[in-house]
């Protein structure tokens, strides 16, 4: 079985355990539902994509969650390990590494940073890109943030210390859960 996603249609409290999703596509009982960093098991898809689930899975911990966060369904043996997260910093312009975890841009200049599409198998990383100098750094997608091609391809920084973008990769498009003080154009 591949990874599916979807999102939340109602906010969840850290212990209900029916929710609704947007759509059940991929939906099984006993495969695994992520939102944020929580994995939940499915029980019961009679009323999908109203589904009975088990909270807190997977070494996780039940929490609260928002309408229209995402929700990626699949086989526990589908999310592929994957190390800590780390920080991770870049001092020169070029590629940032595709990994879970922060990464700060540090430099007197202004960078032009380059990040490749995800992999299926990359699905979920979760990356915090955040300017640690106060610069109009740059991020360039050639597919597009949220897969908007190039009317998104570039994220600007703002040219201040803390502007920062946060990003998780889901079915090979990098989608943008927070942008603060940075622009895509």
């Amino acid at each position: 079985m591949s990874l599916t996603a979807t999102t939340l249609s109602g906010a969840i409290t850290a212990t209900q355990n029916v929710i609704t999703l947007a759509s059940g596509t991929g939906v099984l009982v006993k495969s695994v539902i992520k939102i944020d960093d929580e994995f939940m098991e499915i029980q019961d898809i009679t009323n999908s994509p109203t589904l009975k689930v088990r909270r807190g899975v997977n070494s996780t911990l039940g929490v609260a969650h928002t309408t229209g966060a995402r929700a990626i369904i699949g086989l526990t043996n589908d999310f592929p390990y994957r190390a800590a997260p780390r920080t991770r910093h870049y001092a020169a312009a070029g590629a940032l590494e595709v990994a879970d975890g922060d990464h700060l841009i540090m430099t007197g200049g202004a960078l032009a940073m380059t990040l490749r599409n995800p992999t299926a198998d990359e699905d979920g990383i979760r990356m915090r890109i955040k300017a640690i100098t106060a610069q109009a750094h740059t991020v360039t997608l050639t597919d597009g943030f949220n897969g908007s091609g190039t009317a998104g391809d570039v994220a600007t920084f703002g040219g201040a210390i803390g502007d920062s973008m946060d990003i998780v990769a889901v079915n090979g498009i990098w989608q943008t859960e927070n942008l603060n003080d940075v622009t895509l154009g």
